[in-house]
């Protein structure tokens, strides 16, 4: 299958690295940048195709990958509404919903999902969701959102919008719960490094534990938490500062004001 990227900017580069490094032939991938400085750059680094104008990157493939910045859709849909011809559209725009990529481009195999920012390293999760695919289709989009880490895919389109408060936003949570880690015990007198590598491979240890284990988290909180000991002080304290209900709500939050931007 022949694959294009409209907009190759962070997210782009990102996947087309994880084609490429997939097993995805060079001859097989399009790009399209807006300047021509950028495009050169990156068909002097992939050895791939491209180009500046979409309407190539649609006759070249079989599967379009559209990375564009959301407000830039109606642009894009003067150049290439009623041309996909049974071509997949893959959409990561950010609060576009699948009746309105139809709408706007005309496209009847529409793919809506959204990674996050670990797809930048192979390591990210996308949540994804179709209209118009057969299960062959699917798999094949299975291949490519793999390319980038782990993929999720959702039965409904409104999991996207909660995809996108848990996962999509989430490295931004993890960062503020890491940091706040490390931040205290440099308080306490750790250095900033010795304090910010314990505080990470305590977050990567615990995830591969509970995977090991197949624990749920209140077994796994239990095997670390002594009776009358330090980690049920600093539970209590998280528990009276309100720590998870907080982050719920946060979560939450986020998943509300997703569903207010998509239009």
């Amino acid at each position: 299958m022949k694959v294009s990227i409209i907009g190759c900017g962070k997210i782009g580069e990102s996947l087309l690295k994880g084609l490429l490094n997939k097993g995805f032939k060079e001859s097989d991938i399009f790009i399209t940048t807006k300047t021509t400085t950028h495009l050169d750059k990156l068909l002097d680094k992939y050895k791939v195709m491209g180009s500046t104008k979409n309407i190539d990157a649609l006759n070249f493939s079989d599967i379009v990958i559209l990375s564009i910045k959301p407000q830039n859709l109606e642009e894009i849909s003067k150049e290439l509404t009623g041309k996909f011809d049974g071509k997949i559209l893959i959409s990561i725009l950010a609060g576009i919903s699948i009746i309105n990529l139809k709408d706007y481009l005309k496209a009847k195999k529409v793919v809506r999902c959204m990674p996050n920012l670990p797809l930048e390293i192979g390591k990210g999760i996308t949540v994804w969701t179709d209209s118009g695919l057969n299960e062959e289709e699917k798999k094949i989009v299975k291949e490519i959102l793999s390319s980038i880490g782990e993929d999720v895919y959702v039965e409904k389109e409104e999991f996207i919008d909660i995809g996108t408060s848990l996962s999509g936003s989430g490295p931004a949570y993890v960062f503020l719960f890491l940091k706040s880690m490390s931040d205290a015990g440099v308080y306490l007198g750790l250095p900033r490094e010795i304090s910010e590598k314990l505080s990470e491979e305590t977050v990567i240890g615990s995830v591969l534990l509970k995977r090991e284990l197949k624990k749920t988290y209140g077994e796994l909180i239990d095997m670390v938490s002594s009776p009358g000991g330090t980690t049920v002080e600093a539970l209590l304290k998280l528990e009276e500062g309100g720590f998870k209900s907080t982050l719920m709500k946060a979560i939450i939050a986020a998943y509300k004001k997703s569903k207010d931007l998509r239009r």
